[in-house]
């Protein structure tokens, strides 16, 4: 699952020497990406997005398997100790980082020994990104071939001088070294470097006779100052393609910029400019900013353009002329001493727009679209449009026959004033974002159903396919028959909750979740920002309603809204009636709400999901009816469970943080369980079952208990669940026990046991035939041994072990596991010193073993491992040689 950049791979590929130019003409990076795109088409690599759409690539999972299965040995993780026995042959170093412990081991103190082993002529990448390093050796000059050089993500303060003897350098990446405030002085003379990227490092100034570099096609950060470095530096570089360059408040001469000469540099694609948003007491603007950016028109093939902080009260014309035609990505940030949006509606392949920082801007219009036409009609091709930061926008005149019939996605955030309109038809938007715009008025757009819907903090009203009851703005909701109004058009749809236990939404499948979630038109609310409760809703989809009032239903309200499904309550201090055909309903802080009528759910034929949260003052529950499902989350005065009635139809069945008075729970009042997930119920000691010899919970397949601390016991003649397929059992700190008689679990497949510090056995008749994943985590008292007869469970695949075994220096000791594992993982074994050779070799099907943070671990297995493993990962175990 390891990630990269394309633009990166590309630069290892002709730091290695894989790339050749051809007769075409085409650059080596441009031949790189046509490979690139090749493996795309092919599938061996697939494009992945992170969390802020960013585009990443990743190896197919079969593709690696077979990586795996050809490289072998050579093809594991060499640590510095290893290098230094290899360094002669070495090309590449690029030690390995994992994001959950975000810096490579790879320290400066092991970098020395190292660079003075590799071959001068050998040695091509080095990547030290994520690193510990805060310096580089003056060694490093000696690596006279070094192609690539990678720091990004350290400490490092400066770059030896002897940097500057990488004749060959072609690649220079610092990204993100905040402790990098300058240069070395002749870096001038990398004449072959290709790629100089210093993005969110702190340089405070540009090397001298930067002129000389020009080779580079990547620039990520020219800084213009007042005494050194000007824009005329750049009128040689023709050959870049990627061009940043700040502090633009340091132009002192607007022909400075002509001299920049970027409308002669065809090939350039990417541009930004930006001028600094806080100038100290020293700076002021010029006056000459228009000019500036007047003169520092780009040629005509550029695809993206960003212009930051510019502080001038417009734009000059060519920032949206038509003739842009390449033009695909247009970022436009923190103008702002602009009063209008310049015309950028006539861009002919415009597809991705983002204005954000205008705060004097109060209307777009007209001007922002520019003239339309029978033939000519804006914005044809943009797909993301983004607003974002405008404390003072009102109005956004969306004039007859403007459509923006390609938009796929619309965010509108941070815009307080904004009261409408909205673009009435997306039909191809698939996402639409509105967030903290608290004056906006105007309907949603019509969307298809598929569309993802996030509204927060928002008035808005939702008029396709969407039912909204909201309260006004500023009504008091004074008496007790006050009712939102209502604006619905009918559509069927479930409300999507996701689970504690598994993260997939309560009573459904996997399968049936992405059905759900495919077909649905999501829809999230937020409560009002100045409520106590004010925080993020459960989604919910379509034909759902928001209700914000303190009585809920009058009679004649309820005939309104006899149709809807889905229901959500909030603030309420009394529930009297509710639609007939709920299916869905959730109670959510409603903190003066003691009770619900103990009928009001029985003739709810159709309600199957009851949702209760933070209702501090709830004390009982009704009868439930024909409710399934049942999620208690914050409801700490709720009595216990079984004064209710009607619970036998229950199938799943979670309580979180609430039932403060109960210390024991009567399993077997519920009949039909599917799931139970329990966590947080701080006075909690025991489960038990009433009257019947037998806890019969033949219809059980989950079983979730985490931090109850005061959980001391299980039913004594243990659970009858035969359906039961996963058990997790996590912080709880006084349970001794498991279940009796835990050999009858026959479905049983997985067994996780994290932080129950007092369990030290496992029952008698030891655990079921059939489980497959076994995990024991800061269980202290729990040794693995033989009379457990983990070796006779056949169909165990997978096992793992950490912080614990206290006292046991060897592992696994000889018939201890069954000969099926085939994943292993142990870690944190503080007593740990040796692998067993006989326990390891009866591992034939062994293929993956993991052992991190072993501290005492001394050697591995004499005998080597079983001949079946493929994959070995050992780290943090520091007395290994």
């Amino acid at each position: 699952s390891y990630e990269f950049e394309k633009e990166d791979v590309i630069c290892q590929w002709m730091a290695q020497g894989f790339l050749k130019t051809n007769e075409s003409g085409k650059s080596i990076e441009d031949i790189g990406e046509a490979n690139f795109g090749y493996l795309i088409k092919r599938s061996f690599l697939q494009p992945v997005f992170d969390y802020d759409d960013t585009l990443f690539f990743m190896m197919h999972n079969l593709v690696h398997d077979l990586a795996i299965y050809v490289f072998g040995e050579s093809g594991k993780d060499l640590a510095a100790e290893s290098s230094l026995k290899h360094g002669r042959s070495l090309r590449t170093i690029m030690p390995r980082y994992l994001p959950f412990e975000w810096e490579s081991k790879f320290d400066s103190n092991e970098l020395e020994p190292v660079i003075m082993k590799l071959s001068k002529h050998v040695f091509r990448v080095l990547s030290l990104s994520y690193s510990k390093i805060t310096e580089l050796p003056a060694s490093i000059g000696r690596l006279t071939h070094l192609f690539y050089l990678n720091i990004s993500y350290t400490e490092l303060k400066e770059l030896p001088d002897s940097i500057c003897d990488l004749l060959n350098l072609q690649i220079l990446i610092l990204r993100d070294c905040l402790s990098l405030e300058r240069l070395p002085d002749r870096l001038c003379n990398l004449v072959n470097l290709r790629k100089l990227d210093s993005r969110g490092s702190h340089l405070q100034r540009m090397p001298p006779d930067m002129h000389n570099l020009t080779s580079l096609r990547t620039l990520t950060e020219f800084i213009v100052s007042k005494t050194g470095a000007r824009l005329a530096d750049l009128a040689g570089m023709s050959n870049l393609k990627v061009l940043a360059i700040t502090n633009m408040q340091n132009v002192a001469d607007a022909k400075d910029a002509s001299d920049a000469k970027l409308k002669e540099k065809k090939g350039l694609f990417t541009l930004e400019l930006s001028w600094n948003y806080y100038l100290d007491d020293s700076n002021s603007w010029n006056g000459n900013e228009m000019e500036v950016l007047e003169n520092l028109e780009p040629h005509k093939d550029l695809k993206i353009l960003r212009v930051e902080c510019f502080p001038s009260a417009g734009f000059p014309e060519w920032v949206g002329d038509p003739s842009y035609s390449s033009l695909r990505k247009l970022h436009l940030d923190y103008s702002e001493n602009c009063e209008s949006l310049p015309t950028l509606g006539l861009l002919p392949n415009l597809r991705e727009l983002s204005i954000e920082g205008f705060k004097k801007v109060s209307s777009i219009g007209l001007e922002f679209y520019g003239e339309m036409t029978a033939s000519q009609k804006p914005f044809q091709s943009l797909e993301v449009l983004n607003f974002f930061y405008m404390p003072e926008w009102k109005e956004w005149n969306i004039v007859e026959g403007m459509e923006f019939l390609n938009l796929v996605k619309l965010s509108i955030l941070y815009c307080p004033k904004l009261v409408g309109d909205l673009p009435k038809k997306l039909p191809s938007l698939e996402k639409l974002e509105i967030v903290k715009c608290s004056s906006l008025v105007a309907p949603l757009p019509n969307v298809s159903d598929t569309c993802q819907v996030f509204v927060s903090y928002s008035y808005v009203k939702f008029s396709q396919k969407v039912r909204e009851i909201k309260p006004e703005p500023n009504s008091s909701f004074q008496g007790t028959s006050t009712v939102s109004k209502i604006e619905e058009v009918p559509h069927e749809s479930l409300m999507e909750t996701k689970s504690v236990v598994s993260g997939f939404p309560l009573g459904h499948s996997p399968e049936e979740t992405s059905a759900a979630v495919m077909h649905s038109h999501q829809v999230e609310a937020v409560t009002d920002s100045n409520s106590p409760m004010a925080k993020p809703d459960i989604p919910i989809t379509t034909q759902a309603a928001a209700f914000n009032v303190e009585t809920l239903f009058n009679e004649e309200a309820v005939d309104q809204q006899s149709s809807f499904q889905v229901l959500k309550v909030s603030s309420v201090s009394q529930l009297k009636s509710l639609p007939p055909m709920l299916h869905t309903l959730k109670i959510e802080g409603c903190e003066s709400l003691e009770a619900i009528p103990n009928d009001l759910l029985t003739g709810l034929t159709a309600l199957k999901e009851l949702y209760l949260i933070s209702c501090g003052f709830l004390r009982s529950l009704p009868s439930l009816g024909s409710v399934t499902t049942l999620y208690i989350h914050n409801c700490r005065r709720l009595e216990s469970l079984s004064s209710s009635e009607s619970k036998k139809q229950l199938h799943h069945l979670s309580i979180g943080s609430s039932c403060d008075s109960t210390t024991t729970l009567p399993l077997n009042l519920f009949h039909q369980l599917k799931s139970l997930c329990i966590w947080k119920c701080p006075n909690l000691l025991a489960f038990h079952f009433n009257e019947e010899n037998i806890c019969n919970l033949r219809f059980l397949e989950s079983l979730e208990i985490r931090d109850c601390p005061r959980l001391k016991s299980f039913p004594e003649k243990g659970l009858h669940a035969p359906n039961l397929v996963s058990i997790l059992l996590s912080e709880c700190k006084s349970l001794e026990n498991l279940p009796n008689s835990m050999a009858s679990l026959k479905s049983l497949k997985s067994l996780f046991l994290h932080s129950c510090p007092e369990i030290e056995s496992f029952p008698p008749g030891g655990l079921p035939s059939g489980l497959v994943f076994l995990s024991i985590v800061s269980c202290y008292k729990l040794r693995p041994q033989k009379d457990w007869g983990l070796h006779n469970l056949k169909s165990l695949s997978r096992f793992e072990l950490k912080d614990g075994y206290i006292g046991k220096e060897s592992f696994p000791e000889e018939n201890l596991l069954p000969s099926s594992i085939n994943f292993m993982s142990i870690s944190m074994l503080k007593d740990l010193k040796k692998l067993d050779d006989k326990g390891f070799q009866q591992l034939n099907s062994l293929r993956a073993l993991e052992i991190h943070c072993c501290e005492m671990l001394e050697s591995l297995p004499d005998e080597g491992f079983p001949s079946s493993l493929e994959h070995l990962c050992v780290q943090g175990c520091s007395l290994l040689t």
